[in-house]
């Protein structure tokens, strides 16, 4: 649940669009994500905590150098 949260909470901070999270979850996990799977309360039952831990690690990557 840790994850699910710092997850969504990046999407919403950095403004992602949903072009973004279908392209990372398709390509990294072969996982058809989109940007309203992350307004949900709890994490559906496709995110597990490895590809959520995967996808904040990417996110903070990316964001370091803005």
């Amino acid at each position: 649940m840790h994850y699910w949260h710092k997850a969504t909470r990046l999407v919403r901070q950095i403004d992602m669009q949903d072009y973004q999270i279908v392209h990372y979850f398709g390509k990294y996990h072969h996982l058809e994500a989109h940007l309203h799977d992350f307004t949900e309360p709890t994490p559906p039952a496709k995110f597990t905590a490895e590809n959520l831990k995967g996808f904040i690690m990417e996110i903070e990557r990316h964001t370091q150098f803005l």
